[in-house]
């Protein structure tokens, strides 16, 4: 018999697992760049200006939605990603900001989880 305990996620366990490996690219990509992430869940900030891919997964997957909004070195807002769970595998993001910056981790984060 498995121990639930040692099978269990450790982040988002409420979401499937390709959510989650789809979220944990798209928080790396973000990270990766230097910027900060927030999380809203639809109602409140969980998270605020995050450096922590543990952190930011962590606050992610409590309801089915969430934002992430990028901010840069100087706390400016460059990028927001809208995230929708539930949804098929290559569908977690559901919207994010028109500009190069959200466009080429979205570019990123699709080649990385190409739809079959």
């Amino acid at each position: 018999m498995t121990d639930a305990t040692t099978t269990a996620p450790t982040y988002m366990p409420h979401n499937r697992e390709f959510e989650r490996r789809e979220a944990k690219t798209l928080v790396n990509l973000i990270l990766d760049r230097g910027l900060t992430i927030s999380v809203y869940d639809g109602g409140d900030w969980p998270l605020k200006r995050s450096t922590s891919s543990a952190e930011v997964l962590a606050a992610m997957g409590s309801t089915d939605s969430d934002t992430l909004r990028l901010r840069d070195a100087n706390g400016d807002v460059v990028a927001n990603f809208v995230l929708v769970y539930g949804n098929s595998p290559g569908d977690l993001i559901c919207d994010h900001s028109a500009n190069d910056l959200a466009e080429s981790i979205w570019s990123a984060w699709s080649a990385a989880h190409p739809i079959d």
